[in-house]
């Protein structure tokens, strides 16, 4: 199994198109921390794709754990005939990410494996499912409260109205994002011009977004 790490295929896979290139930030997280399957893959003899080559000090630091062998395109060659026919494992999949490798097959006579792209990965991949997920807990152990379950909205007046008569904090997300991303905190009882932008930002290009109860988180 070879293991590539592509945070941010949320985004990949509202765009649709397999020439998506991330955000600078995701690209960053996506390259600081593209040996972190070497922690969940399910054995050494499996490989992870990465960018850059790993630091000698990290190396240095992780000598006595038996990890996977990290590869990038100028290493692979080496590897050439263990990896024909190998199966990718990726983070999250989407149109972009398959033609990454696609392009890789072909520029470096690889015969890796891609996943196929299906149509209920996107519904996968947004809040929308999982809204449902905390509405499956909450009806599952009564303990836990529903109003954590999100509320989506696709009109900006009916946003700012909510904004406006919420007695607490709010915490817009895009449907499509992760690792931090997305997200617009909103204090209670207001909802500023800056604000409002990014949100119709968030609209324009996903169609909506959720509106939760920012938690008090202990």
């Amino acid at each position: 199994m070879l293991h590539y790490f592509n945070p941010g295929n949320e985004t990949a896979i509202i765009n649709a198109s397999p020439y998506y290139t991330p955000a600078a930030n995701q690209l960053k997280m996506q390259q600081d921390l593209a040996y972190l399957p070497a922690w969940y893959a399910g054995s050494p003899a499996d490989f992870i794709w990465i960018e850059k080559p790993l630091s000698s000090d990290f190396l240095q630091s992780v000598r006595h754990f038996r990890l996977p062998r990290a590869l990038t395109k100028e290493t692979c060659s080496e590897y050439k005939t263990g990896l024909s026919g190998l199966d990718i494992s990726l983070w999250g999949i989407s149109p972009q990410s398959i033609w990454y490798f696609e392009v890789l097959n072909k520029n470096y006579g690889l015969n890796l494996l891609c996943p196929p792209m299906r149509e209920e990965y996107k519904a996968l991949s947004g809040r929308q499912t999982a809204r449902k997920c905390l509405e499956y807990i909450t009806r599952s152990i009564p303990e836990i409260e529903s109003d954590i379950i999100p509320e989506f909205y696709t009109n900006i007046d009916d946003i700012e109205r909510k904004a406006f008569a919420t007695p607490f904090d709010l915490l817009i997300k895009a449907p499509y994002s992760s690792s931090g991303r997305g997200l617009i905190w909103i204090p209670a009882g207001t909802f500023n011009r800056s604000e409002k932008q990014i949100t119709q930002g968030i609209l324009r290009k996903q169609g909506m977004v959720s509106i939760e109860k920012v938690l008090d988180k202990k």
